[in-house]
């Protein structure tokens, strides 16, 4: 039994048609996007000088154990975590001193659990708190086990 022009037309281009309208992650490939970090954020050392820092713009730490951007205002620190490794916790370190040398009046907040979230691409708030009376100098991110 053979098939007909028309009909083996229609039948190529009705699977086409099929092949096409599913969706990428089914057919094993993912769509990507090679462009891995935002472009206007100021990379700054770690650990940095609070009031160095320009007013109003987005940063970013590089780290061998972490990559992440924040946003700082007066007394909250606003960011995404880019990259981390997992067995690695991550925490913010408020400085009294502007070289982050250690002091009895630094403040340190744990942004990242190892192995809990946030992870790759998760946003993170911490915040001062209020009965702080004093500034704080320096902020540095640490990576621990």
């Amino acid at each position: 039994m053979s098939v007909s022009g028309p009909l083996r037309f229609g039948i190529v281009l009705f699977f086409l048609l099929f092949l096409f309208s599913l969706p990428l992650d089914t057919l094993g490939h993912q769509p990507i996007s090679l462009k891995k970090y935002k472009t206007n954020t100021l990379s700054v050392p770690n650990p940095m000088v609070i009031s160095e820092l320009p007013i109003g713009k987005m940063y970013q730490v590089n780290d061998a154990h972490f990559v992440l951007q924040f946003y700082i205002d007066q007394r909250t620190l606003y960011g995404v975590i880019i990259k981390k490794d997992k067995e690695y916790s991550i925490a913010a370190r408020w400085c009294f001193f502007r070289s982050c040398e250690q002091s009895a009046y630094d403040y340190t907040s744990v942004i990242s659990k190892a192995y809990e979230p946030p992870f790759d691409l998760q946003f993170f708030r911490t915040q001062l708190p209020p009965q702080l009376r004093y500034q704080f100098q320096g902020l540095e991110f640490k990576s621990f086990n």
